[in-house]
């Protein structure tokens, strides 16, 4: 039942940092974690808020489900997070990016665009919902379901990101170092709060209205590329991000 709604149904209390969104699920093997970690942190999320549009990056890991890891990204919209810079960075993967590719297993991608988001900030905690189906539609998720959702005790973010399948799916060289093809869910609904039960306990209340994939996950790490902020150099970010 879902599709597009007749409107764009936008909170004033939306909590993140634009409206394009790159989901990333994953497992990596264990040996290889020590050099994941290392990459990730020094490399890859750098890298990433160096792309023009991109606002911030987060690294979870799993507390309950999996795969283990959850990262996304936050950009301005979908021109930028399915845009020409980022994808030259996805076509010009660094000799450390290529030795670490082939460590990832169970990679589901998507590139999506926000359709719903409210709540008050970010959570340490994160529940995702990862499904391609829903007996509600997006107007009564966004009108009724979402709202109850982010009234629950603990929860201070409640976001529904919609893939873009053909965004999701282009080809880039990036992806031939990795052993298996990725999987892209066409729906994600992210629930933020302030620990693990709270998370949990509220994605459990959607599993009546669709079958998915739950996962809950521990912040790690996040880098961000906002106004205000200062950056891997501690310098200053004067440039104001698109107001979103």
């Amino acid at each position: 039942m879902l599709g597009s709604p007749r409107f764009w149904f936008w909170r004033l209390t939306m909590s993140l940092a634009g409206r394009g969104i790159v989901a990333i699920w994953h497992d990596i093997v264990p040996e290889g974690q020590p050099d994941f970690y290392e990459w990730h942190n020094r490399e890859h999320m750098p890298e990433r808020m160096g792309i023009p549009g991109f606002r911030r990056g987060r690294r979870y890991v799993a507390v309950e489900g999996t795969p283990q890891f959850f990262c996304f990204y936050e950009g301005d919209d979908l021109n930028v997070v399915a845009g020409p810079d980022y994808f030259a960075r996805l076509n010009s993967p660094s000799q450390w990016t290529q030795k670490i590719m082939p460590l990832f297993r169970n990679m589901s991608r998507s590139v999506c665009n926000l359709r719903y988001s409210d709540g008050p900030g970010k959570g340490g905690f994160i529940a995702t919902l990862r499904f391609g189906a829903s007996n509600k539609t997006e107007d009564q998720l966004f009108e009724t379901v979402l709202p109850q959702i982010g009234k629950e005790r603990g929860v201070v973010g409640v976001h529904f990101c919609a893939a873009d399948g053909s965004a999701s799916n282009i080809p880039t060289r990036e992806k031939t170092f990795r052993t298996s093809t990725d999987i892209c869910p066409p729906y994600t609904i992210m629930i933020e709060g302030s620990s693990a039960r709270s998370v949990k306990s509220a994605a459990a209340r959607l599993l009546n209205d669709l079958s998915a994939d739950l996962g809950v996950y521990q912040l790690e790490n996040t880098r961000s590329n906002l106004y205000g902020a200062y950056n891997g150099a501690g310098v200053y970010n004067d440039a104001k991000a698109t107001s979103v």
